[in-house]
């Protein structure tokens, strides 16, 4: 596989999202309750092999055993997306596939739809910290574009979002 170098690494993460379709007012409540039933709304931490950086990756996603309702959701609600692998499980757990939108543009765009129609208040407060995240990275990514610059390091407020993110993600927490 042919390795990608910087310039043309920073020009896929900053790509423009080509379609970005409407949604009507029950389109982004189904949306939002199914992120809160079956998905999740995080950062991911990536550690690239070759690298001594981090690279984080806004992430919403949502899994699912029957694997006709995910390819409906995908089709008619979400419009945009991926749709992964059949994942392999143990012998005690059907399989089950993931929808994800993974690139900047993508999870700031589905958030500034779907966030205020969250109804659970620890999932809100995700979904506005990771939109939060998104734009400052996209601000920074567009900059470094205009002026022919590297992208930046992340700033102490995006480390900190990453880490309340992380904080409100784990297990166990109750609604507050």
């Amino acid at each position: 596989m042919e390795e990608l170098n910087r310039f043309e690494v920073r020009q896929a993460l900053t790509k423009p999202l080509t379609y970005k379709p409407s949604y009507t007012v029950a389109e982004k409540r189904i949306f939002a309750w199914s992120i809160v039933w079956e998905g999740t709304i995080t950062i991911l931490n990536r550690k690239p092999k070759k690298s001594n950086t981090v690279q984080y990756q806004p992430t919403i996603e949502l899994a699912n055993t029957e694997i006709q309702t995910l390819e409906t959701f995908h089709t008619k609600i979400a419009k945009i997306g991926r749709i992964g692998k059949l994942e392999e499980t143990t012998q005690h757990r059907k399989p089950a596939k993931r929808w994800r939108e993974s690139s900047l543009e993508g999870v700031a765009f589905l958030l500034e739809k779907i966030a205020p129609h969250i109804k659970s208040k620890r999932k809100r407060k995700v979904a506005y910290l990771v939109l939060e995240f998104c734009r400052s990275r996209i601000d920074k990514n567009e900059k470094a574009s205009r002026e022919h610059k590297r992208v930046e390091p992340y700033s102490q407020r995006e480390h900190d979002i990453v880490k309340e993110v992380s904080k409100l993600n784990e297990r166990g927490l109750s609604e507050k």
